[in-house]
Parts: C-alpha cells; sequence; structure tokens
C-alpha cells in the first residue's frame, strides 16, 4: 500500500496547508457593536435606560480565560443612546453578543464601523447677496442652529467671529466642553456648542494616544465644511494668492455647534451615533453630514446614520448628507435614507489656470492651483513619451518634460514626482481629470490632446525649442457652470432604489473656505505650505451648501417641516446651466446628466424660499415605504421606536420626484409594455388662489399622463392630489430615459420641477443598462480616489489602509469556461464563478448561475459562496442532473491481467495514473503553498535607528496672510531599518511623508523615496527632513529661545507610514502590508549634528 499511503500523505499535507492559510484570521476577540433595544421593555426595577443597560452587561461578562481579567462593565460601555436610537454601544466578544442577543428586549445589532469623509466666491454664483432678498428677507439666517458632525473647528478663524450675530437662542441646551487647548471660553455668539466623541477610535485602537483631545480641528475639514455652512464674513480670503476676496456661508448670521468625530486614525458610527444623539438633545435645527460609510456597507436598516437621522427628522430637524465620492458608477452613491437631503457636487463659474507659452508665442490655458514662484523665463521643452522610467526622468529634470498619453496620468505624475523634475507637461484625452492634480508639488501642466498635439508639433518643427509657466490666475463667469463632477456619487441608493436619489446639486469643487492653520494645506517640492483658507472638492462641500441654504428656507418659514423644506429645495433646483443648456456630465464627456447625477437639479437659494407648491412627508408616511421594503416589526421598531403592524404600505413616497423600473428579463419583445403609477399630494404656500397646469418634457418613447392636468387652489396650504401615469414598451432605445414634470402658473412660469428617470432595473446588475461607462476615464478615477481622498482628509487616507474585510478568509476561484466574456465590465451582482475543488474530491460540477440581488451584492465573494467549497451530490454518489462517473476499476476489463504484456500494461496504466496523482498534488501543493504564503499576515519589520538635528532655528516672521508669529526653520536627519521578513516574495515600498511636530504642528517633512526589497533582505534608508520658517502660531510662546537657538530641550514628535505591497503569481494576489510609526524625539540644543538612538522611543503599530 505504498502509492495509498503517499497518496493519503499528499492530501493530508495540501489540506493542512490550506486550513492553516485561514487559521489567522479565525482568532476571536471583542469588537465593537451598536445594540438597539426596544425601550418598552425595560423592567420597572430600573430607574433609567442607562443602568438597565448597565445590569444588562454585568449579567452576560464574559467571564472565560480569553476574556481580559480587567474587563469591566464600564470599560466594556462606551455610549447610551437615547434620542437618535434606544439602545447603547459596547466591546464584547462573540460569546457575549450570542447571550445578549437572549435578553429581553434586545431587537438587533450593528457592528461598529469605520466611516469616511466626503471631501468664496459660491454664494455670488448661487445669487447670495445683500440685495438679492435670499439673504435679507430670513436675514441671513439668524436664530438658525446647524450642527456640524466633522473633524472639529479652529475658533480663532475670522469666519467664527460674532460681529453681528443674534444672543444665543434660550431653547439652546448645548455647551463648549474643554480639552486639549480648548476651552469654553472659545464660544461665543456665533459658536455656541463644541463637543467631542472618540470611545468609538478608542474601543477599536485601544493603544492609542490622541494629541488633540478636544473639538479643536487640526485637521481642517470641519472647519472647512461649517463656514460653508454659516461662516461669517472673512475678509482677505485667498489660497494663495488664487480666489481672493471675501469668503461667506451660506447662512452668516446663523449659530454653529460643532461635533468632532473625524479624527486622523479614523471615525466610527458608534462616535457618530453619540454625536447625533447629542445633537438632538441640544436642539440644533439642521444637521450636516459630510461623511458616512463605504458603499458596500451602506444598508439602510445596518446603517446607525440612517436610523439615528430617522429620529432627528422625527423632531424636525432637516438632515443634509454628502452622497459619497465614488462617482461616476451608477449604485455608488451613499446616505441616500428618503428622509435626507443627499447631495452630489458640481463645479461653479470660476476657474484657476496656469498659462504655458510655447516659444513660437502660442499660448495654451490649463487648470493649476500651483502655489510657488516659477521662473518666467524660457526653458527647453523634452519629449519623453510614457515617462514610465524614474531614472530617464531625472537625466533630464531640468527642463520642462512632456509626457504623451501612454500611462496612466497617476503613475506618470508619481514617477515625475519621483524624479524631482523642475516642470512638466501632462498630455491625456480626460484631462477633465487634471482637477485631481491642480495642487501638484511641481509645476504641471494637464492639457488635452488637441493643445497636447499643438506642442508635440511645435517641438518636432524646431531645434531648440522651449516654453514658459505663468500660475495663480483666477478667472469668474466662466462657463459653462455647472457640471456634475465626475467623482460625485451616482444614484440609484442600493438599499431604496423606489426613490429617486440623489436630490440636489450644489457646489462641490474646489470651493474656498477656511481652515486649520495646522494643517499642512499643499507642498511645493518638500516643502509643506500652511493657510487660514483651503480650496477643496468632494461632496463634502456640496452638503454645508445645502444645509446653509436650509437654514434660510427654515428662518423664513419655521414652522415648515423637514420634508417640506427639502421640497422647496428640489423643485425650485435648475436643471440648466449658465448657458442656459441641461447641467453637463463631466464624466460622459459632456452629455446632459440625468436626475441619477444631479437629482432635481442645481440648488436655487432665492427661489426656494417661495417655492409656491410643496410635498409635505410625515414619520407615517416612511413607515409606509419601510413595510412595503418588507422590513419586519423588530427592524421597523429601530427606526421608529413604536411596533407598526404594517397594515398600510406603500413603496410611493410623497417625494418630489419620481423613478420607475420596467423590468426588463432580456426576454421582452416589442409588443411588451410596462405601465406603473404615482400619486402625489401637493400643498400650496403661495399667496391666495392660483391655478397650475402641468407640462411634461423629455421621456422620448413613453407616454406620461397626468390626472388633472390643471391643479386650481382657492387659498393657502390647500392641498390637491393628482396621478402620474406611464406607458411604454420594456424594450426601450435607451437604457436611461429623463425628463420632468412642471407645474406653471398663468404666466406660464415653471414654479414646481420634478425630475424623472426610468431605467431597466431596480437592481445594481442593470449597472450595464444603466449606462456605466467603464472605460479608460472610470479606471484612471479609481486609480487617483486614493489622491481625492487625501485632499478631503487625512482620515479617509488611512481608512483605506485597514485590511479589507474579505482578507479575514480568504476563498480563491478559477474562472468558469461558461462565463460570458465581459472583461471591461465592473460588477459583483451576476457572475459564474467555480471553486477550486480538493483534488481528492469529486470532479468538477456544474454550479448554478444565478443572478445575485441587492443584499448578495453586499456580501463578500467568500460570504455568498460559503460552503461551496464541497460538491453537492445525491446519496448514491452522483450528482444531479448528470450521469454517475464511471468508477475506476482496473481488473473490470476482460483479460487485463493475462500475459506478461498484459500484466507491464496494467503497471503502466497505474504508473501514470500515480504520476498524475503526484504531479496534480505537488502542484497543488505548491500553489497552496504560494497562496497560504500570500495570505499570511507578513510583517515587516521596520526598526528606527537614530536622528540628528543639523539645524533649529527659531525667529520671528509673518505666515502666508500676514500674520506675525514665531516661526521655526530647520532641518535633520533620520536613519532607520527596512527588514523584508517574507519567504515568498519581494516587495515594492513607500511611504507617507515623514512629519515631525512640535505641539501638534508640523515642523518638517521628508521624502522616502520608493523602493523595492527582495525576500528576506534588509537595507539602510537615509531621509533627510526640512521644515523653512513654518508659523508656530502661539505654539511658540512656551519655546524660549537665545539669538535664534532653543535655551532648553524642545519636545517632538515623528510619525509616518510605511506601506508595502507583493505581487505573487504575476499579480493574481497582491497582499498589502501597513506600518505606523511614531516615535518621541527629544531636540536637545546642546548635541547639534550628534546622533540621538531612538531604541525604545518609537511606537510601531
Amino acid at each position: 500500500m505504498p502509492q495509498s499511503s503517499t497518496m493519503n500523505f499528499l492530501h493530508t499535507l495540501s489540506t493542512v496547508l490550506f486550513i492553516v492559510s485561514f487559521l489567522p484570521f479565525t482568532r476571536a476577540k471583542p469588537d465593537t457593536y451598536i445594540i438597539h433595544m426596544d425601550p418598552s421593555a425595560m423592567p420597572k426595577a430600573f430607574s433609567s435606560h442607562h443602568s438597565w443597560y448597565f445590569s444588562m452587561l454585568s449579567s452576560i461578562s464574559d467571564t472565560s480565560e480569553a476574556a481580559s481579567a480587567s474587563s469591566t462593565v464600564t470599560s466594556k460601555h462606551l455610549y447610551t443612546y437615547t434620542h437618535s436610537i434606544n439602545g447603547f454601544s459596547a466591546t464584547l466578544t462573540l460569546s457575549e453578543l450570542e447571550s445578549l442577543k437572549k435578553s429581553f428586549g434586545y431587537l438587533s445589532f450593528t457592528r461598529d464601523r469605520p466611516l469616511t469623509v466626503h471631501t468664496t466666491h459660491t454664494s455670488q454664483f448661487l445669487g447670495l447677496n445683500s440685495v438679492s432678498g435670499a439673504w435679507t428677507a430670513p436675514n441671513y439666517g439668524e436664530d438658525v442652529i446647524i450642527g456640524i458632525v466633522d473633524s472639529g473647528i479652529w475658533p480663532e478663524s475670522e469666519s467664527y467671529s460674532d460681529e453681528g450675530i443674534a444672543q444665543v437662542p434660550t431653547r439652546w441646551k448645548g455647551k463648549c466642553e474643554s480639552g486639549t487647548n480648548f476651552n469654553s471660553s472659545f464660544c461665543n455668539k456665533k459658536l455656541i456648542g463644541a463637543r467631542f466623541y472618540n470611545k468609538g477610535l478608542l474601543s477599536s485602537h485601544p493603544k492609542l494616544t490622541i494629541p488633540m483631545n478636544s473639538p479643536r480641528d487640526i485637521n481642517g475639514h470641519g472647519t472647512h465644511t461649517s463656514s460653508i455652512a454659516a461662516g461669517n464674513s472673512a475678509k482677505g480670503a485667498s489660497y494663495f494668492g488664487y480666489a481672493s476676496g471675501t469668503a461667506n456661508g451660506m447662512a452668516p448670521r446663523a449659530h454653529i455647534a460643532m461635533y468632532k468625530v473625524v479624527w486622523r486614525y479614523g471615525t466610527y458610527t458608534s462616535d457618530v451615533l453619540a454625536a447625533i444623539d447629542q445633537a438632538i438633545q441640544d436642539g440644533v435645527d439642521i444637521l450636516s453630514l459630510s461623511l458616512g460609510l463605504s458603499v458596500d456597507n451602506n444598508v439602510l436598516d445596518d446603517d446607525p446614520i440612517a436610523v439615528a437621522t430617522f429620529a432627528a427628522m422625527e423632531k424636525g430637524i432637516f438632515i443634509a448628507a454628502s452622497a459619497g465620492n465614488d462617482g461616476p458608477l451608477y449604485w455608488s452613491l451613499v446616505n441616500g435614507a428618503p428622509w435626507m437631503l443627499t447631495v452630489a457636487a458640481g463645479s461653479i463659474d470660476r476657474e484657476f489656470d496656469g498659462i504655458l507659452t510655447l516659444g513660437n508665442g502660442v499660448q495654451i490655458t490649463f487648470e493649476s492651483l500651483y502655489p510657488g514662484n516659477f521662473s518666467r523665463n524660457q526653458m527647453p521643452l523634452v519629449v519623453m513619451d510614457e515617462c514610465a522610467s524614474v531614472e530617464e526622468l531625472r537625466q533630464v529634470r531640468n527642463n520642462i518634460i512632456v509626457c504623451k498619453d501612454h500611462l496612466s496620468i497617476s503613475d506618470q505624475v508619481e514617477n515625475a514626482e519621483s524624479a524631482m523634475v523642475t516642470a512638466a507637461v501632462f498630455i491625456s484625452n480626460y484631462s477633465y481629470l487634471s482637477e485631481l492634480y491642480t495642487r501638484s508639488s511641481f509645476p504641471a501642466a494637464f492639457i488635452g490632446l488637441d493643445d497636447g498635439q499643438t506642442v508635440i508639433d511645435y517641438i518636432k518643427q524646431n531645434s531648440d525649442p522651449r516654453g514658459r509657466f505663468q500660475f495663480r490666475k483666477t478667472s469668474i463667469g466662466t462657463k459653462p457652470a455647472p457640471k456634475v463632477d465626475a467623482y460625485s456619487s451616482r444614484g440609484p441608493f442600493l438599499s431604496c432604489p423606489n426613490v429617486l436619489k440623489p436630490d440636489i446639486l450644489a457646489p462641490g469643487s474646489l470651493v474656498l473656505a477656511s481652515w486649520s492653520p495646522v494643517s499642512e494645506v499643499t507642498k511645493v517640492g518638500s516643502h509643506p505650505l500652511f493657510s487660514k483658507f483651503n480650496l477643496l472638492s468632494g461632496t463634502s462641500m456640496a452638503a454645508p451648501h445645502a444645509a446653509g441654504v436650509a437654514a434660510l428656507v427654515k428662518r423664513a418659514h419655521p414652522d415648515w417641516s423637514p420634508a417640506t423644506i427639502r421640497s422647496a429645495i428640489m423643485t425650485t433646483a435648475n436643471p440648466f446651466d449658465n448657458n442656459l443648456s441641461p447641467i453637463k456630465d463631466v464624466s460622459n464627456f459632456n452629455q446632459p446628466a440625468s436626475p441619477l447625477d444631479i437629482g432635481a437639479g442645481h440648488i436655487n437659494p432665492i427661489k426656494a424660499l417661495d417655492p409656491g407648491l410643496v410635498y409635505d412627508a410625515t414619520p407615517q408616511d416612511y413607515m409606509k415605504l419601510l413595510c412595503a421594503m418588507n422590513y419586519t416589526s423588530k427592524k421597523i421598531r429601530m427606526f421608529t421606536k413604536l411596533s407598526h403592524d404594517c397594515m398600510n404600505r406603500s413603496l410611493d413616497l410623497n417625494y418630489p420626484a419620481f423613478i420607475a423600473f420596467f423590468n426588463d428579463d432580456g426576454l421582452s419583445t416589442s409588443a411588451d409594455k410596462f405601465e406603473q403609477e404615482f400619486q402625489r399630494t401637493v400643498t400650496n404656500v403661495g399667496k391666495g388662489g392660483k391655478a397650475y397646469t402641468a407640462k411634461v418634457t423629455g421621456m422620448d418613447g413613453i407616454k406620461v399622463m397626468v390626472e388633472p392636468p390643471k391643479l386650481v387652489f382657492k387659498q393657502k396650504y390647500e392641498k390637491q392630489s393628482y396621478k402620474l401615469r406611464l406607458e411604454g414598451p420594456k424594450l426601450l432605445k435607451k437604457d436611461v430615459i429623463f425628463g420632468a414634470l412642471s407645474w406653471r402658473d398663468d404666466a406660464v412660469n415653471p414654479i414646481s420641477i420634478l425630475p424623472f428617470a426610468i431605467s431597466s432595473s431596480p437592481s445594481p446588475s442593470s449597472s450595464l443598462a444603466l449606462g456605466l461607462r467603464l472605460t479608460k476615464q472610470q479606471l484612471e478615477l479609481e486609480k487617483m480616489s486614493a489622491h481625492l481622498s487625501k485632499t478631503d482628509s487625512e482620515v479617509s487616507s488611512l481608512s483605506q489602509s485597514s485590511p479589507a474585510r474579505s482578507d479575514r478568509r480568504q476563498v480563491y476561484y478559477v474562472q468558469s469556461p461558461s462565463r460570458d466574456s465581459h472583461d471591461g465590465e465592473k460588477t459583483t451582482n451576476s457572475f459564474h464563478s467555480t471553486p477550486v475543488l480538493s483534488p481528492m474530491g469529486s470532479p468538477p460540477h456544474s454550479h448554478s448561475n444565478s443572478s445575485l440581488g441587492p443584499h448578495s451584492s453586499r456580501e463578500s465573494s467568500s460570504t455568498r459562496l460559503s460552503g461551496s467549497m464541497k460538491p453537492q451530490r445525491k446519496h448514491d454518489g452522483s450528482r444531479k442532473g448528470r450521469k454517475p462517473w464511471k468508477e475506476f476499476d482496473a481488473i473490470e476489463e476482460e483479460g487485463l491481467l493475462d500475459g506478461d504484456g498484459a500484466h507491464q500494461d496494467f503497471h503502466r496504466r497505474r504508473c501514470y495514473f500515480l504520476a498524475f496523482v503526484v504531479g496534480f498534488f505537488v502542484l497543488f501543493t505548491t500553489f497552496s503553498l504560494i497562496l497560504w504564503g500570500a495570505s499570511r499576515p507578513q510583517k515587516p519589520k521596520i526598526t528606527m535607528k537614530s536622528i540628528s538635528f543639523n539645524e533649529f532655528r527659531v525667529h520671528a516672521g509673518t505666515d502666508s496672510s500676514g500674520v506675525s508669529t514665531e516661526m521655526v526653520t530647520m532641518n535633520c536627519t533620520v536613519k532607520l531599518t527596512y527588514r523584508n521578513t517574507a519567504t515568498f516574495f519581494g516587495v515594492h515600498v513607500t511611504s507617507t511623508p515623514l512629519d515631525l511636530s512640535y505641539s501638534q504642528l508640523t515642523v518638517a517633512t521628508g521624502t522616502m523615496r520608493k523602493f523595492y526589497q527582495s525576500r528576506k533582505s534588509q537595507r539602510a534608508l537615509t531621509v533627510v527632513m526640512l521644515g523653512s520658517q513654518i508659523p508656530l502660531y502661539g505654539g511658540g510662546a512656551s519655546l524660549g529661545s537665545l539669538n535664534g537657538a532653543p535655551t532648553q530641550p524642545v519636545p517632538l514628535t515623528l510619525n509616518f507610514i510605511v506601506r508595502s505591497r507583493a505581487y505573487v503569481l504575476g499579480k493574481l494576489v497582491k497582499p498589502k502590508f501597513y506600518k505606523r510609526i511614531e516615535c518621541s524625539v527629544t531636540m536637545n540644543p546642546m548635541k547639534m549634528s550628534r546622533a540621538i538612538s531612538l531604541k525604545n522611543k518609537c511606537i510601531y503599530s
């Protein structure tokens, strides 16, 4: 039986190796959960829900050896929620969670998950000025309180001056919490509340030390969004000379309450939920949310933000939320709950340009925000085609490099930065993507193919081609504007496709607003630049615009419900640009944008104050919708906090928009029809009686009927209902058809415009039918999404560094031969895959190819196909729908053992068979070893060696805006070693800039060059860190100096992240490894130019 033993050994080895690869991901550990409870179930013995929850946690506390001996109920409990939801958040083991589920009153749980933030002339572009009426009529939003849930606030900014601001409303119950470099005295009549929340963050990172543990903003994002919504007038605003003028918020006299939940190390739902809970109790009127879950996790009944904002809506609080920055793919929208205003992002009529002047006098204009000074002298132009080689670029770095459209822009820019070129021109067919690189660290022009050909032709025709750059040009009144930007997430909303989303388009691109002066804005070369104002892009910027406009409407109509305010904003939106043409979609080659891109259109504050007709919705209407979505009574109670019998249910919410799906199953003929009917109830909020006539535009090939076609109102606040009926063929000429219904008064003016869209199917599997444009521009956007995240906030880029959930449980699949060829399609909802079977199992079998619905699409591939690794058999050993496999029997064939030839033939066959089996198992085992090695959490070892200070000088100076302050100039050298411990592969290593800070202020930065480290090898690295005239803004008060030299040791903090990526089996497996390093360093003025050891001074996480 030696062959059998060998086979068993190989089978056992391969199985063990495969199982071992999963062991690192199966270790249980406590996690943070948000628990929803039924408040009516609280026993009478408890005086409060808080004490009930504490008692419950005490009864289920895990006392096993796996639990920490020091674990207590107090340490487990994070927050008790009473206004946004009924329940609490706590850190629990799986066994404790299972025990909790058995408790009386338990409804459901949600795992605490990280969120990302979605990252001035805009007020004039929206028509807000002192004579338009949109500001004067509602008195600039006076007495309205806007709550901002974000990264904190920089209270010293001029945007938070309380000059001209009314007294704090007596209904306000909030306060200003003290913390690091922040106390209650920073609040005034403008900034009336400031709180901070990080228990969820600390629960996920228990060893983390938060340096700025207070509402103070050292990120900048919260300062930016809050000043957009309600910042007071700030004169002299600019971005290093660009966009100069006065920055005003949308509602400049409204009050601001800041709830800090966004931290440098992450943002968690438990903290956001606590902030919303407190904002409801404090008494805010408007909530602005510029953050959200990822698209994959954005399930309505599993989204604590959606549940919490339902409670806020019930209390009369209006919610404006960003749609997300995952466009232009359809179904990419987040924050799409029907009770929110979901805001998309568009451009405004302002451009920031640079000029490339060729030696023949031809000028080419391009978008740029380069802040540095650049020689006006002409420089040689050199064409480098793909710009793929860093070494080749270094050889010609002192010229203006021209890169052709052969490689992705992101790779070309990265290579040019690594080569430290003096200047560059990037030619691309998708030059609109240049906005993501307008603030490049070196002079750069991003131009289209036509302008690029002009440059190339000039170079070819001249023996000494030259050119020069000019920067800092701001143009106002550019056309067309607005346009919907490529990054803005598109509808429909995956969890509630029957309500058209997004709702509105608002300014989101390159918006100028206040900024935290200690947060780096950009760089010139390796030198960081700081400013009190910043230009940012993202739906993060669009949401506070809408929140500010809502505050103006709320001030003008204090008795209006959140749904009525939303209706006023939507029905008065402008679907046309400043050329009076339909708003364009940048990502679709400037074709007209659909309601899935822009909702009702561009926000119009002036008209929103007097909408004429409005569509209201009550909490009961939303309950009917949830019932129609087949939510269980427990799920509905999470939202409503009350039991609901669901006797009345309807997907047809009284919403100022329509969306229909014709459900083409692929078998429809030209004779097949679809029909759908909507009913709406509208309220006249205009003065006196009036008549309105219906008019439909667009909707090619669809019959639209409105009954009645005319509405006659006799008095204000009168209600009338109408029906809208759609009829058309299932086989439409277009996959998305859109149009609008407008109600016009006797003067034929469009008073109320409602968008509607028709698409093929209410599931993401129809993304292609919805016109999904997955071409080179999409691939560019995906590659550059990290850049946009970095622009919007450091938090979002850090959140991306967390391991993907699927990494915890890896299952590998091979392509099924039956799969259709859709290489260019990016969809996770309908696919054919065949699991890799055990070699000793049954032969491969056919899996059913079912199209996964919306809920399935949100699961990881390993979850959707869990258990599919085992072949399905009948009890007789055959497989359903197929003939049984014939058993292998060596003596079944007649005469097989007769004679020596037969005996040799038998042995030959057996050897062939065994050779095949052994070879197969060797290959499988090798493949398993490679996958196992790739899946292991390899931890490259980084050792910080020393730091030496060559210069550290403190001197007086002024920042870029003219503010006098102490400044520091320094340079130092950091030495470290990098060891790749991986057995199977080498790694490509990059890092974030090394950041050296003093009292939260970055005083020096350095860059580690990208390199490749082979397996089981080590190298020594040296990084030079520089800081030139860095403003300290009061941080230098405790920094004594004599003739520029510090008189005492200076405590500093060094931190950066090292990223390592491997490519296994080509690029089949691409494991990523991240290491965060934070070192406590003391600069001793008596030990200049000496190496200071960093041993035992660094934390590696």
